[in-house]
């Protein structure tokens, strides 16, 4: 059974490892530039470059570097090939590079400007829908099994276990927590969700970052001055500072009953399943979960982080012998053999997941240009909008 948790604590401390990691690599920004900066001198695309054999090892101890590691590759289960810059192609790079625009510090009204749901989101996994044995009585046996549903997830987050640990992929070495495990280990602070949580460092306004647009696309990146940038459209309203950061539980029961009604109307309607369920990531528009759940379930979602929705293969549902029934996960050989031998074992069926149903991705906001406003800049990012960085 996934262990109950209390969602408010354990949320803020996720909050606390997020600022304590901005931090910290706003203090190594400098650092960064210079590798990219190093990279396109030797015509290397960075986004393929292991900062910690690169350089005599001179990065290799820097927290973003560790960060970078853990986190992994775009696909973690290929390993990372270094590329010269104008080499041509798909090809794997460090999932720690964000190429677009990321929140940033607007020195002349003193605010962070926003971009929800465009640069940071939450990924939920929902079970499939389970076969029942006897097709006679099919509608009672989903019923029975949204409601064993309801009980073990009523949060749609999941505290950790001890069942439940760090996985790491044999390619790249990348963890199945993303850089959470590190980031609780560097702070010294358990947040206890058995999430994949993970931050991306913004890159579009770096001096460094156009020089290698430059050469790898024949192109000026058409970077303009934070300043001239104006608030997306898919959130027309300029923040106002909240010292309401969202510690309302109804808010997350909510959201709970609203992803519990979601997953028994997928499970009967085909045609609600092909709208919600993300088969391609690519494909996945910046708000459509979001305006969906508004437009059929009427529900207004209270959260700034985009929404995705995947369908979980590997939960099983089944009943004993009395009718009691249990969600267990249970992994193909494919997705076993990714990890290193022996983490987890495709003939076994376990009691709680063993890869994350949720993941959190949340883009480093930019640094204020003027480093004696960071502590100022870095605490209205906290507060100028109660709904964001996360209230999920």
């Amino acid at each position: 059974m996934i262990k109950p948790l209390n969602i408010l604590t354990d949320l803020t401390r996720l909050r606390d490892l997020h600022l304590q990691s901005i931090a910290q690599i706003w203090t190594d920004s400098d650092d960064i530039e210079r590798f990219i900066a190093q990279c396109n001198k030797e015509n290397l695309d960075f986004r393929t470059v292991d900062p910690s054999s690169f350089n005599g090892e001179s990065f290799k101890d820097k927290y973003w570097v560790k960060m970078l590691l853990q986190l992994g590759p775009k696909n973690p289960e290929e390993s990372v090939e270094i590329q010269q810059i104008d080499a041509e192609g798909e090809y794997n790079t460090y999932l720690f590079w964000y190429e677009e625009i990321a929140p940033y510090y607007n020195e002349l009204s003193g605010q962070y400007m926003l971009q929800p749901y465009l640069n940071n989101r939450i990924t939920l996994k929902l079970p499939k829908k389970p076969v029942a044995p006897d097709p006679a009585t099919e509608s009672h046996f989903l019923t029975r099994a949204i409601a064993s549903f309801i009980h073990e997830s009523p949060w749609m987050f999941n505290e950790k276990l001890e069942s439940q640990q760090s996985l790491t992929y044999k390619a790249s070495g990348a963890s199945s927590l993303g850089d959470l495990s590190l980031v609780e280990e560097f702070f010294d602070y358990d947040c206890a969700l058995f999430i994949k949580a993970y931050g991306r460092y913004c890159v579009y306004f770096s001096a460094a970052y156009q020089d290698f647009y430059l050469k790898k696309y024949n192109k000026a990146l058409d970077c303009r001055s934070p300043v001239e940038l104006i608030p997306t459209v898919l959130d027309p309203k300029v923040p106002r500072p909240s010292y309401d950061l969202s510690d309302d539980a109804s808010l997350y029961i909510s959201f709970g009953a609203v992803m519990a009604n979601l997953v028994s109307l997928l499970w009967t309607n085909e045609d609600m399943r092909n709208l919600f369920i993300t088969k391609d990531l690519d494909c996945h528009k910046p708000g459509q979960t979001i305006k969906l759940l508004k437009d059929i379930l009427e529900y207004d979602y209270p959260f700034h982080l985009d929404l995705i929705l995947f369908e979980d293969e590997d939960a099983i549902y089944a009943e004993d012998e009395n009718g009691k029934g249990n969600w267990t996960w249970q992994y193909d050989q494919q997705t076993c053999n990714a990890f290193t031998e022996g983490q987890i074992n495709p003939d076994t069926r376990y009691e709680n997941p063993q890869l994350p149903l949720q993941g959190m991705e949340l883009v480093v906001p930019v640094p204020p240009k003027v480093d004696a406003m960071a502590p100022v800049a870095l605490n209205r990012y906290n507060i100028d909008d109660s709904a964001f960085p996360f209230t999920c």
